[in-house]
């Protein structure tokens, strides 16, 4: 099978019992499991395909008939189905390729999770309004007993965009999510929802710059390597830092770190974006940085100024740095993006411009990024929390950040339901 790395689609897969009780082998593509093959009974199956993703190659399967849609509904076989519509957008322009933050929970009219044929969400599938072109998804964190997060990525998006989401089809026998969560984030270089109990924070991107918890040159005992989930994030979880009692006037502590993106070619062209809240603020706690220290002459940096809870300092390839003003940041969520371009800097707190046309360049440098202190952790750490990090390449309008921030502090940005009942496996 080949496809276009840039679509996801539907697969239908026939298997029939041509040799008496065997059932016949898939690639993995169509499995839930790690091996390199699988076994599905005879009947018919549902899955969906990211090309670029799961099949490279031509790929030959004994006795298996599979068909590739690109017409007819995805929907059937759904007994659950609801409609979404973009309904908190407020910028002019019409946005391409636009994850999107789905809420779930029971507050929704007639939603339930006892709906759903895999208890981890595995047969939720998100198409257009038609129910004909599947949106590829990525499940952020799943609780039955409470609100879920997912991120689906809308090919446009305006106000009033509207898509639909089913679930409870007995036939989808993989995880949707597994096979179109890369694809979510294919304009990204690095994305970390933060939202593992502890240790390693994953990125959610195909690039695997997953960030390791680190102390640095701080060995003291009671700064553990390993770092726990805040309960009480932007979107979920998020991740906290602690601060060593033996160092609390230095700021020692731990933090994470990703291992170098240089091959990605970022250079200094590149977005960065995270929100952050602190408990305190020592000296100047390094947020986010990519420098042995302030003064060299490479990579890139952000960190407040010295004890200030309302200014962040924002560094280049310089020992320079200029402010950028920031809404209170102490037991308060923040959301900055800064814009690195060339050697124009830009930067927006809470959806907001803040500071623009500032000469700062930064360059790449061979280390990695570090999320709540500098890359050797010889610096001060951050004490408090960070949530949804995210790195690209490029550029972004100013409507497109405003809407990434309103669609995680506006809980009415999307429209639900109510549920209805679906095609049916009848059809």
């Amino acid at each position: 099978l080949k496809g276009d790395p840039a679509k996801t689609y539907l697969v239908e897969l026939t298997a029939k019992d041509l040799d008496g009780g065997t059932n016949l082998p898939v690639k993995t593509v169509f499995c839930a499991g790690a091996s390199t093959t699988c076994c599905v009974p005879p009947g018919r199956h549902r899955f969906t395909w990211d090309a670029d993703a799961d099949i490279q190659t031509d790929g030959e399967f004994p006795r298996v008939a599979v068909s590739v849609s690109a017409t007819g509904s995805a929907l059937v076989g759904y007994a659950r189905q609801m409609a979404l519509t973009v309904d908190g957008y407020t910028g002019a322009e019409t946005l391409t390729n636009v994850p999107v933050l789905v809420r779930l929970s029971t507050a929704i009219d007639g939603f339930s999770y006892a709906d759903f044929v895999d208890a981890k969400g595995g047969d939720l599938i998100f198409t257009d309004e038609s129910g004909s072109i599947v949106y590829p998804h990525e499940i952020d964190e799943w609780h039955t007993d409470g609100e879920s997060f997912v991120w689906v990525k809308l090919p446009q998006m305006a106000n009033g965009t509207k898509f639909k989401m089913a679930y409870g089809n007995s036939q989808i026998i993989t995880h949707n999510s597994q096979l179109s969560s890369h694809e979510v984030w294919r304009d990204y270089a690095g994305v970390w929802h933060m939202n593992e109990d502890s240790g390693t924070a994953y990125d959610s991107t195909a690039h695997g710059l997953d960030a390791l918890p680190s102390f640095g040159t701080n060995t003291n005992v009671d700064v553990a390597s390993e770092m726990m989930a805040y309960e009480i994030g932007v979107c979920g979880r998020a991740r906290q830092n602690e601060i060593s009692e033996v160092n609390e006037t230095k700021g020692c502590g731990n933090y994470l770190l990703t291992p170098s993106y240089d091959a990605l070619g970022l250079g200094g062209r590149f977005v960065v974006s995270g929100w952050f809240r602190a408990e305190q603020v020592v000296n100047y706690p390094r947020m986010i940085s990519r420098k042995y220290e302030s003064s060299d002459k490479s990579g890139w940096e952000i960190h407040p100024r010295q004890n200030s809870s309302t200014n962040i300092s924002v560094r280049g390839a310089t020992g320079g740095s200029v402010i950028c003003p920031t809404p209170e940041m102490k037991e308060a969520w923040v959301n900055i993006t800064a814009i690195y371009s060339d050697a124009v800097f830009s930067c927006f707190t809470n959806g907001v411009l803040s500071l623009t046309g500032e000469s700062v360049a930064a360059t790449d440098n061979g280390l990695g990024l570090a999320f709540g202190c500098n890359p050797p952790g010889n610096e001060n750490t951050w004490c408090g929390q960070y949530d949804e990090i995210r790195l690209r390449g490029g550029s972004l309008s100013a409507d497109r950040i405003k809407a990434d921030y309103d669609m995680i502090v506006n809980r009415n940005f999307l429209r639900y339901g109510p549920v209805d009942n679906g095609k049916g496996e009848a059809e």
